[in-house]
């Protein structure tokens, strides 16, 4: 049998045709599987419409859900997904509301900077906050952590904020330690600063420049003035115990050990205060000495150890400049002189008496010995001979082993630094014996 719609041949009792599903008898309901294609491409097409349905269903939940619950942070952007990493929603401009305003954090104090808070943001000019070294003291064109003044000596400071052209009107704040001692006189918030020693104090006392949360501090040392008229009491004499012996013994042994001169820390040229640098140094500092082109050169930072130490007073690079003595000179922040010249420094002071004058000086009276030279040669002047006191060298005299060489009389003060108790010479004079 043929079907008559697509031609197919089945046998003679199908009631469909095999091809097409049409029917092959009258009455009879078409095949639902049957299609232009054949049955199994019915079948195929009606499994894919089925899941097409599925996965348009699946879709629509999904976006559903994401609609509810809206779009998930982003750990790089804004917590609204926008490219603000603050996390604070930014200002609609046709709103009506102000923005939320944003406070300033305040960093904790760090311990290297002074202990000082500073605010995150720009200072008060609108710069980036100072750096914590940017604050510097000057006297004169020498940068300061330090400063000896006698009573009654003044002295003007300058402070900077660098970099000076983007802080142009920085503000600064000065104060001390101590106002009993040390009297500030300021011209409104400049960076100008007058200094005036009141009294002496043994000890530091600290100066400090504030400046945008920045500060700077300044070491004071105070020393008397040399006294111009007597005292108004009795000196009083001093017992001295092996170690207050070997003290001053062996500060005044510096000097004479030089054949210092004559000498008035009021009057003195720094000339004579930096020959004597030269010498100790080379007796007892020679870490101090760079040695160069047949010089040796103490740098300027040395030299001012050495003369606040022992006279209470410092060289300015201003006034170092002009040093061309012939003896020695100052360029490049160094002091150049010629090698020590090997002479015998054998000579050592003995104080017979220590007076306390009773306003805050000492008056030494002393002799100076010269050490024999083949004894000198072999021991030096050792710490032996600091301890000695007028009996005692006495019977080196009888033996042969010093001689008596000069007397003298000297004007002192306390001096103290970490580590260092000892004195500071105000005048000194010597004589033949």
């Amino acid at each position: 049998m043929y079907c008559n719609r697509c031609g197919s041949q089945n046998s003679d009792g199908a009631a469909f045709c095999r091809g097409c599903g049409a029917p092959l008898r009258p009455g009879a309901a078409p095949d639902p599987y049957a299609g232009s294609g054949g049955g199994t491409k019915s079948r195929g097409a009606l499994m894919l419409a089925i899941l097409g349905m599925v996965l348009t269903a699946v879709l629509a939940v999904v976006l559903i859900l994401a609609l509810r619950t809206g779009p998930s942070p982003d750990p790089v952007s804004g917590a609204d997904g926008s490219s603000d990493p603050s996390g604070i929603p930014s200002a609609d401009p046709f709103s009506e509301e102000p923005p939320t305003s944003i406070p300033a954090t305040v960093i904790p104090a760090d311990p290297e900077t002074d202990g000082l808070a500073s605010v995150d943001g720009p200072d008060s000019t609108g710069a980036d906050p100072l750096p914590p070294d940017s604050v510097k003291v000057f006297f004169y064109e020498d940068e300061r952590e330090e400063l000896t003044l006698a009573v009654g000596e003044t002295v003007k400071l300058n402070a900077v904020a660098y970099p000076a052209d983007r802080f142009p009107n920085a503000a600064f704040r000065w104060s001390v330690s101590d106002e009993s001692v040390i009297q500030l006189t300021v011209s409104g918030d400049t960076g100008e600063c007058e200094v005036l020693c009141l009294k002496h104090q043994p000890g530091s006392f600290t100066l400090t420049v504030e400046c945008e949360g920045v500060a700077r501090q300044v070491k004071i040392y105070t020393r008397p003035s040399s006294p111009t008229t007597a005292p108004t009491t009795a000196p009083r004499r001093l017992t001295l115990d092996r170690a207050g012996q070997e003290r001053v013994n062996s500060f005044l042994s510096n000097f004479s050990e030089q054949g210092f001169g004559s000498f008035d820390v009021n009057t003195a040229s720094f000339d004579q205060m930096i020959r004597f640098v030269h010498i100790y140094c080379f007796l007892n500092r020679q870490d101090m000495i760079t040695y160069k082109n047949n010089e040796a050169l103490i740098a300027v930072g040395d030299v001012n150890v050495q003369m606040r130490r022992y006279f209470g007073k410092m060289i300015y690079p201003n006034q170092g400049d002009s040093y061309d003595n012939g003896a020695f000179y100052y360029s490049g922040s160094y002091f150049h002189f010629p090698p020590a010249d090997g002479e015998d420094y054998n000579y050592f002071t003995v104080v017979d008496e220590l007076l306390d004058n009773g306003d805050g000086t000492y008056t030494a009276n002393f002799h100076v010995y010269e050490l024999i030279l083949f004894e000198f040669r072999a021991r030096g002047i050792s710490d032996s001979y600091y301890y000695l006191t007028p009996d005692q060298v006495d019977e080196l005299i009888e033996v042969g082993n010093v001689t008596l060489f000069a007397a003298g009389t000297a004007t002192l003060v306390d001096y103290e630094s970490p580590g260092i108790v000892s004195y500071q010479l105000l005048r000194y004079d010597t004589w033949e014996a």
